[in-house]
C-alpha cells in the first residue's frame, strides 16, 4: 500500500512540475540554444513563436511581448539582414515606449544593438546617436555597471575616430579609461586591454608613434600573461588578434616591414583559434596581402586579397567587399593589368554608391584613387 501511495505521490508531483513549466521560458531556452549553436533561422522561428504566445496569453502590454521583437531583431542581425534587424529592434522600442518602459535596461540594449548595426551600415551619425542614448540610459539605470559604461564610451571613441573627430574620440576613450581605472578590481583585464588598444590606434592615426609604441608594448605584456582571466578563450584570442594586427599596422606605417610581417603572421595563426569565416579574419588577410604587395610578392598578395574578398562576399559585407576590390585594383594596376584594374575600381565605386551613397568620405576616397588611376593611364597612353 505504501509503495502505491509513493508512486501516486511521485506521479502527481511530476504532473504538477510539468504544469508549472512556463511555455515562454521554455521557448526562450530553445532560442538561446539555437543562437549559441548559430542556428539562426531556427532561433528566428522560435522568437516568432514567443511573440505569438505572448500576444495571445499576456496581450500587447506585456514586457515579454515587447522583448520578443528584440529577439527577432537579434536573429535577423545574426543572419546579416540589417534592414530587417533594424525594423524589429525599433518595433520593440516603440512598444516599450507605449508601455512606459523607456528607462529599462532592455531599451538601452536595443539602442546599443542599433548602434552596432548602423556601424555595420557605415551610418556613423546614426550610430553615434544610438550610443549616446545608450550611455544616457546606462548612467540612469545601471549606475554600478561600470563595464557597460566603459564599453559604450569605447565604442563612441571608435566612431568619432572613424569620422576623423579625434578630439571627441580621445575624450570618450579617456572616459572609458577612467571607468576602468576607478574600478580596476571589478573589470576584466581583457576589456581594459581593448580600451588601451583603441587609444594606441588613435595615437598611431595622429602620427604619435612614441606613445602608440608604449601602449602596444604594455598591452603585449598584459595579454601574454597566462594568469589573466579568460586566458586562452575565444574572447582572449579575439583581443590578442586585434592588438597584434594594430601593432603590425603601426610597424608598417613606420616602415618596419620585417616587424610588421611577424605581427601579421602571428595574427593569422591566432585567427585559427577563432572563426576563419569572420570579417575580422578577412580584414587580416587583406592587411597581410597589402604587406606582400609592398614586398612585390604579387602572387601571394593576390591570393590573400582573394581569400579576404570571398569572406566578405559570403558575409554580405558590402563595405569590406568594396575595399578589397580597391586593394586588388591597386595590385593589378601595379602589374600593368589596366583593364582588370579599371573594372575593379568601377565595381568598388558602384558598391559604395549603391549601398552608402556618394556623399561620404569613403566614396570620395575611392573616387580620388580611381581618378589617380585614370591619370596614370593617360600618361601611359601619351
Amino acid at each position: 500500500m505504501k509503495n502505491i501511495l509513493l508512486i501516486l505521490t511521485l506521479l502527481f508531483t511530476s504532473l504538477g512540475l510539468q504544469a508549472q513549466i512556463d511555455p515562454y521560458d521554455e521557448m526562450k531556452t530553445n532560442y538561446d540554444t539555437y543562437s549559441k549553436e548559430k542556428k539562426y533561422e531556427e532561433a528566428l522561428l522560435t522568437a516568432k513563436q514567443m511573440n505569438a504566445w505572448a500576444l495571445e496569453n499576456e496581450s500587447d502590454t506585456s514586457l515579454r511581448y515587447a522583448t520578443s521583437y528584440k529577439y527577432m531583431g537579434n536573429s535577423f542581425s545574426n543572419l546579416n539582414k540589417t534592414d530587417s534587424a533594424i525594423y524589429y529592434f525599433k518595433k520593440s522600442q516603440r512598444i516599450l515606449l507605449d508601455q512606459n518602459r523607456e528607462l529599462t535596461k532592455i531599451n538601452a540594449v536595443i539602442h546599443r544593438n542599433l548602434g552596432n548595426l548602423y556601424i555595420k551600415a557605415e551610418n556613423y551619425e546614426a550610430a553615434i546617436y544610438e550610443y549616446e542614448k545608450t550611455i544616457s540610459l546606462y548612467l540612469k539605470i545601471c549606475k554600478e555597471e561600470f563595464a557597460l559604461h566603459a564599453f559604450i564610451y569605447d565604442n563612441l571613441g571608435v566612431l568619432y575616430m572613424e569620422i576623423y573627430d579625434f578630439k571627441k574620440s580621445f575624450e570618450n576613450f579617456e572616459k572609458a579609461e577612467k571607468f576602468y581605472a576607478q574600478n580596476i578590481n571589478a573589470i576584466n583585464p581583457i576589456d581594459y586591454a581593448n580600451n588601451q588598444i583603441n587609444i594606441a590606434v588613435l595615437y598611431m592615426k595622429l602620427g604619435d608613434f612614441v606613445n602608440a609604441n608604449k601602449k602596444f608594448e604594455n598591452l603585449e605584456k598584459l595579454l601574454l600573461n597566462p594568469e589573466i582571466p579568460n586566458y586562452g578563450t575565444p574572447k582572449y584570442f579575439k583581443k590578442l588578434s586585434y592588438c597584434m594586427n594594430s601593432f603590425g599596422k603601426l610597424y608598417l606605417r613606420q616602415g618596419k616591414i620585417f616587424e610588421a610581417e611577424n605581427c601579421f603572421k602571428q595574427v593569422l595563426e591566432i585567427d585559427k583559434e577563432l572563426d576563419l569565416n569572420s570579417d575580422n579574419h578577412g580584414s587580416h588577410l587583406i592587411n597581410y596581402g597589402d604587406l606582400l604587395r609592398l614586398q612585390k610578392k604579387y602572387d601571394a598578395s593576390f591570393n590573400n586579397y582573394m581569400l579576404g574578398l570571398n569572406i566578405f562576399l559570403n558575409n554580405n559585407n558590402h563595405y569590406n567587399t568594396a575595399k578589397a576590390k580597391l586593394y586588388l585594383a591597386h595590385l593589378k594596376s601595379e602589374l600593368g593589368e589596366l583593364e582588370y584594374a579599371d573594372s575593379l575600381y568601377k565595381s568598388a565605386l558602384h558598391i559604395l554608391e549603391d549601398k552608402f551613397g556618394n556623399n561620404n568620405k569613403v566614396f570620395f576616397d575611392a573616387e580620388y584613387e580611381y581618378a589617380n588611376f585614370l591619370m596614370k593611364i593617360d600618361k601611359i597612353q601619351e
